[in-house]
């Protein structure tokens, strides 16, 4: 096996029939939205904890997407309507604290950008909901 340090935890690397598996407190899944045109990776609890969406793919064991993010560390999100330019912001969104993502938002409304914007709030919005993260949609 192999260790190294991953925003300070400690983990190992084994090595399974030819795959890598990772062991330890915080195991990170790479979300990538459609064929890889934009990717995050971020902690498996994180997007658990913040969204009910990736709590019942991840954990109901119902999914194809929960089984290939087991297996292959990666859920594909295939969405058209969602842009990369917004994608990119979902780990943000999921890493900060509330009153972070307060300032954040309210810098957005005093700048308002257009709707269209792929950073503007209706888009934030958009993303959040669709990923069925209340706490986000709320704050907006």
């Amino acid at each position: 096996y192999t260790r190294f340090y991953l925003f300070g935890w400690r983990l190992r690397l084994l090595s399974k029939r030819g795959r890598l598996r990772m062991t330890g407190v915080c195991v990170s899944v790479t979300v990538a939205l459609r064929d890889g045109e934009e990717t995050v990776t971020c902690s498996k609890a994180l997007l658990v904890e913040h969204s009910e969406y990736f709590k019942a793919m991840l954990e109901s064991g119902c999914f194809k997407e929960g089984a290939e993010a087991e297996n292959e560390g990666i859920i594909r999100i295939r969405e058209e309507w969602l842009r990369p330019e917004t994608f990119r912001q979902l780990h943000l969104l999921l890493s900060q604290s509330e009153p972070v993502l307060k300032s954040v938002f309210r810098g957005l409304w005093t700048s308002f950008p257009k709707t269209a914007d792929p950073n503007s709030l209706c888009s934030l919005l958009k993303m959040c909901d669709y990923f069925q993260m209340q706490c986000h949609v709320e704050m907006i």
